[in-house]
């Protein structure tokens, strides 16, 4: 059997889109890949009943096994923006928390997989602390003011840690420092940061974003120069599907029909939410149409502008 440990951090209110993620992760796998998850969460953030609902898939998949790990009050005192929670950072302590592995997968839940993860986790063997995919897009002079290149910068979504090495080199209380400051994309800058000149860059097919998707369409000179012709192939098919910024249970957004073919396959498919999701979309009400007005008028002329106030 190969077992492969994963690792995902979030809370309640994402708790349905992580139960269609586990869907896609487990029915991904091959039969002989055992996929033991672990699900990092603070006080409150995820109780029995959520648990419950989540663990309930391994009665259609028994190729798993699911540990709840709540870790009380840590990073209270961290910096958070953008409504993005807390919790983004939850990751760092991996190494203290799980102690029986030398190395895992970490991944977000606004993902779809769609092939078995063993392979890269196998693979990853060297003396690197972590095994990333480069970001598609990054804001350059910013990440340069931060002593990394932006060729080389590397999205969150999706990430290998070599725990091993991070326990020898006593890496964890490093990043712990820079928690209180104020990166603009939070625990990633710090990853980044900290593992510099230490990452092992994965294929971009374990974390296709939807700004890989989009740029890989659109021709976009710095992203070919990004991407050999080879991973961008990879990328437009590929083992892990990111949604990262809309998500595709809330609004439309490239590859959002794979999300809802599983989703509509799941244990979690509800037909109301299903029907009020499309009624949204198909019959906008004059609110939410003036709400994004702006934004579509200010988009193309102003790109720049925009940009500045508008980054996601």
């Amino acid at each position: 059997m190969n077992i492969v440990p994963i690792v995902f951090a979030f809370n309640y209110k994402v708790a349905m889109p992580a139960g269609v993620c586990f869907t896609s992760l487990l029915r991904s796998a091959k039969p002989d890949t055992f996929y033991d998850m672990f699900i990092i969460h603070g006080p409150g953030e995820l109780n029995e009943e959520y648990q419950r609902q989540l663990t309930v898939l391994k009665e259609t998949y028994p190729n798993c096994n699911f540990t709840f790990l709540d870790i009380g009050d840590a990073f209270n005192d961290v910096y958070i923006a953008r409504g993005v929670p807390k919790l983004t950072y939850y990751r760092i302590l991996i190494p203290e928390l799980i102690e029986n592995y030398d190395k895992v997968i970490f991944s977000d839940v606004d993902i779809i997989f769609t092939n078995d993860l063993f392979e890269v986790y196998d693979t990853f063997n060297d003396n690197n602390y972590l095994g990333a995919v480069r970001s598609a897009l990054v804001k350059r002079k910013y990440v340069e003011s931060l002593g990394c290149n932006p060729d080389d910068y590397t999205n969150g979504g999706f990430q290998l840690y070599n725990l091993k090495q991070i326990r020898k080199d006593k890496m964890t209380p490093k990043l712990k420092e820079l928690c209180g400051k104020k990166f603009f994309y939070l625990d990633q800058d710090i990853t980044n940061i900290i593992y510099k000149g230490r990452v092992k860059f994965l294929s971009p097919r374990y974390n296709s974003t939807q700004t890989f998707f989009n740029k890989a369409h659109t021709r976009d000179t710095a992203f070919f120069k990004l991407f050999t012709q080879k991973e961008i192939e990879e990328g437009i098919d590929p083992y892990v599907i990111h949604y990262n910024g809309v998500n595709p249970w809330q609004g439309l957004c490239p590859r959002h029909d794979i999300w809802w073919a599983v989703y509509r396959s799941s244990i979690y498919f509800n037909e109301e939410f299903y029907y009020a999701h499309y009624h949204k979309i198909l019959t906008p009400k004059a609110k939410d149409l003036i709400n994004q007005l702006p934004k579509a008028i200010l988009k193309k002329p102003f790109g720049k502008i925009y940009r500045k106030f508008f980054p996601y």
